[in-house]
């Protein structure tokens, strides 16, 4: 019954080292999720990602995007490990949106959690939209929101492909 909001927590108990705020999410799912983060990359950057490109200058309607249109091509990919914090838990949740853009010929879309494969697509030619590529070809949107088994104190995404192209 509680709310979405900022929680006071102490997951090593009284004694230990401080009790700190989180942002809980009290909705999804039944509840009860620590957010460890949310990045939307509107102010520009990727902290914290391995390869922090941002396209800025994106005519999407989500605005700026890690990757992006004339920003990753082939061999491109990004990493982040993520501290969570010594909360104990036995899931995590990830949710996150991928966006392929203009000509993917039989190319293929990975998002991995600590090794736990949460999307893997194959692009076709002419499939999907245009929401904000060229325009000469069309665009594919996939929603990742995967809960998975996990305990460990880190976790680390990882977004990569198979393109063989320029990012134009």
């Amino acid at each position: 019954g509680a709310s979405d909001g900022n929680y006071l927590i102490d997951p090593d108990g009284q004694g230990g080292n401080a009790p700190f705020s989180v942002q809980c999410d009290m909705t999804t799912s039944g509840g009860g999720w620590t957010v460890i983060d949310f990045q939307d990359f509107n102010d520009g950057t990727a902290n914290g990602w391995s390869d922090p490109s941002v396209d800025t200058a994106s005519t999407c309607p989500w605005g700026p995007m890690l990757g992006g249109y004339g920003v990753w091509g082939g061999g491109s990919w990004s990493q982040r490990t993520y501290d969570l914090l010594g909360i104990p838990h036995t899931t995590a949740s990830i949710a996150l949106d991928y966006l392929a853009l203009d000509s993917w010929d039989t190319e293929n879309s990975y998002v991995e959690a600590d090794g736990n494969l949460l999307l893997y697509n194959t692009y076709y030619y002419y499939i999907g939209q245009d929401y904000c590529g060229t325009g000469a070809y069309y665009d594919r949107f996939d929603h990742v929101d995967s809960t998975i088994s996990h305990n460990s104190n880190w976790m680390t995404l990882t977004l990569s492909s198979t393109l063989d192209q320029d990012p134009w």
